[in-house]
């Protein structure tokens, strides 16, 4: 919620303090960073169309404006740097668009280990989030990627993150769609949230793959 205001113009209340519902505390905190926005599609950047206000993206694009194009399809792990986790090297792949999923506009990627466990990287809107699950036997992976990605909508820690990137602010030069580049931090419980554990950087990062240009 926002600070009391006589306003009837939302965007009007955007740089204002707002405050979220600490479900830890039972009280209200303020939000460290708060963006509201109004995407009003033209050319969608070129790289989609425009539909009742809304670009619709063409493949292997993203960004509320089309603005990320992807197409390459594959993360790669910096090879001057440590592997996330043990000596696996193995690229991420970015979700085929038949799938239909994504998270604020912005891709997800992922990697399978075995048949049994996924590495999966998903956008919260302000960080990037490197979380390992358990496939659910029977499950179809479609199913079970979409899973993954919506437990970091509705507040769960089901699959908590092990791994979380430095934020991210919209439409800064570190926003590329994509979490290459950009530094990662151990994810530390606090009750019923994570949050970065500032004093612990990982060394390590994305970057482009090797079979792309």
């Amino acid at each position: 919620m926002s600070q009391e205001t006589e306003t009837y113009d939302l965007l009007e209340a955007s740089s204002m303090k707002w405050l979220t519902f600490n479900r830890a505390t039972l009280q209200l905190a303020d939000i460290d960073f708060f963006s509201l926005l109004c995407d009003e599609c033209t050319n969608c950047s070129g790289g989609g169309i425009c539909s009742d206000n809304k670009c619709e993206c063409n493949s292997g694009v993203y960004g509320s404006n089309c603005e990320f194009d992807l197409s390459c399809g594959e993360l790669s792990e910096s090879k001057e740097r440590k592997p996330f986790f043990g000596n696996n090297t193995t690229p991420f792949n970015i979700t085929d668009a038949s799938y239909n999923i994504s998270s604020h506009d912005r891709p997800v990627f992922y990697r399978v280990n075995d048949g049994k466990i996924f590495d999966v990287i998903v956008f919260d809107g302000r960080r990037w989030v490197l979380t390992r699950a358990n496939y659910v036997e029977g499950m179809d992976q479609v199913t079970f990627l979409k899973k993954v990605v919506d437990s970091f909508g509705d507040l769960t820690i089901e699959y908590a993150p092990t791994y979380l990137s430095s934020p991210i602010t919209y439409g800064s030069s570190s926003d590329n769609g994509t979490p290459k580049f950009i530094s990662w931090f151990d994810a530390t419980m606090l009750t019923l949230t994570y949050e970065v554990d500032a004093s612990s950087s990982v060394d390590t990062e994305f970057n482009k793959s090797d079979t792309c240009d």
